[in-house]
């Protein structure tokens, strides 16, 4: 299982940064690295931001929840933690 940090929360929708897979700029392709062929960092290249249901339907408190990854490149299931960190919209 992957842990990973949610950036946004709303009552209906939780947002998370992915670290595997990263999209350009434009938003329409996916890569499975942010590095170029040549070992470089693309300078274009963002974490893909995925998005599940808030079944919590609330925003307050910090608290976790499972999930089925959306992620072409990894399959494993992903523990989201909503923290201080979060953002709630």
């Amino acid at each position: 299982m992957i842990e990973v940090e949610a950036a946004e929360i709303t009552d209906r929708k939780i947002f998370y940064n992915c670290p595997f897979c990263f999209t350009n700029n434009k938003r329409d392709r996916t890569f499975d690295s942010p590095f170029l062929k040549n070992g470089r960092r693309a300078k274009n290249r963002v974490p893909t931001r995925h998005h599940h249901g808030n079944e919590m339907q609330t925003t307050e408190g910090n608290w976790e929840t499972h999930r089925t990854s959306h992620c072409s490149v990894n399959s494993e299931c992903i523990l989201i933690k909503i923290t201080d960190n979060t953002k709630r919209i």
